[in-house]
Formats: structure tokens, C-alpha cells, sequence
């Protein structure tokens, strides 16, 4: 090929002559041309590697979600067995006690009649105080008196440490009047004049 500018002889493909660095038009068009079609193709590489990219991401991002939303049931669902595990040992404990107030009241109750029979209200109120679940003790026949007579006494004793100050023969008024109210209410029977 000869340059067009200085007719000297050079390459083929030469887009610039070697010897006047005249530009040469042909080849430059075709070298611009070649270039351009290769920029298109790279463009087209990158459009498909950036689709791959982007749906490889959305991938990664939907599983990582799932990921996080099946170890937010795992964590829930551990928790929830951990309090069902807490409240079935929580209920165990409670049938215990009642188990055991329901052993005291059988083992007692005889005793209990026998202490309301004699009118043994203080022997009550200490047998009573041994009882953790005070629900059984609601089967027992005399529970009203024996529950007024523990609620009355524990005031008696208040009011015995407040007179015991002033005068002790008031404390010994007071211990009288109610163990004659007692007496009263024993004969009456709790029951019908609370009810």
C-alpha cells in the first residue's frame, strides 16, 4: 500500500505513514470501525454479565432472607417450647402443692374437728399455719370460724400490744371479750350468720 500523502510504500493495515505521519483515511475508517464493533460487543458482554450480576444478587438477597426468616421461626419456636416447658413446670409445682395441702387436709382433718370440739381456736389457728395451700382447707366444715378466729385473733394480739403500754388490765378485758365473742359465735354457727 502507499501512503496517499508522500507515496513512500507501508504496511497494509498502517492507520498513520511512518515516514510524514500523514493519517491514513481507509485503514483509519476501518480500524475505527473494527474498534466500535468491538466496544458494541464488549457492551453486549457487559450487558448480559451485568443481567447475571444483578439476578445472582436478587438470588443471594432472597436467600438470605429466607435464611433469616427460618431462623426467626427456629428462635420463636424454641422460645415458645422453653415457656410451654416453664408453665408445665410451674403447673407440676402447683398440683404438687395442691397434692400436698390434699395430704395435710386428710392427715388433719380429724384433728381439726377434734381441736373445734374442744373450742380450741388458738390449736386451730397453729395446726392451720403448717397448711402452704390454704384452697383445701375450704372443704373443712368449720373454715369460717376457724378463719375468723385466726384474722380476729392476729387484731387481738395488735390491740394487746398497744394496751399492754397503758394498762394490763385492759389487755385482760380485751382477751375476755373475745373469747366470749368466740364462745357466741361457736354456738351460733359461723355459717348462718355470714351467709
Amino acid at each position: 500500500m502507499k501512503c496517499h500523502n508522500c507515496y513512500a510504500i507501508i504496511p497494509d493495515n498502517s492507520v498513520i505513514c511512518p515516514y510524514c505521519d500523514a493519517q491514513q483515511f481507509r485503514n483509519a475508517e476501518k480500524k475505527y470501525m473494527s474498534e466500535l464493533e468491538d466496544i458494541h460487543d464488549d457492551l453486549e458482554d457487559l450487558d448480559i454479565e451485568g443481567n447475571k450480576t444483578f439476578w445472582r444478587g436478587i438470588r443471594l438477597s432472597l436467600l438470605l432472607t429466607l435464611a433469616i426468616i427460618a431462623l426467626m421461626c427456629f428462635i420463636g419456636a424454641g422460645k415458645y417450647k422453653a415457656e410451654k416447658a416453664l408453665e408445665l413446670a410451674e403447673d407440676n409445682i402447683r398440683i404438687e402443692k395442691l397434692e400436698n395441702a390434699y395430704t395435710w387436709y386428710d392427715r388433719n382433718v380429724d384433728k381439726l374437728d377434734e381441736l373445734y370440739a374442744k373450742r380450741d381456736f388458738e390449736g386451730i389457728t397453729s395446726l392451720l399455719y403448717e397448711l402452704e395451700n390454704y384452697d383445701v382447707i375450704g372443704l373443712w366444715e368449720h373454715y369460717d370460724i376457724s378463719i375468723f378466729y385466726r384474722e380476729k385473733i392476729e387484731d387481738l394480739y395488735e390491740a394487746m400490744e398497744l394496751v399492754e403500754d397503758y394498762d394490763g388490765y385492759g389487755t385482760y378485758s380485751i382477751a375476755k371479750g373475745m373469747a366470749s365473742a368466740l364462745e357466741i359465735i361457736y354456738e351460733e354457727d359461723l355459717k348462718t350468720i355470714f351467709y
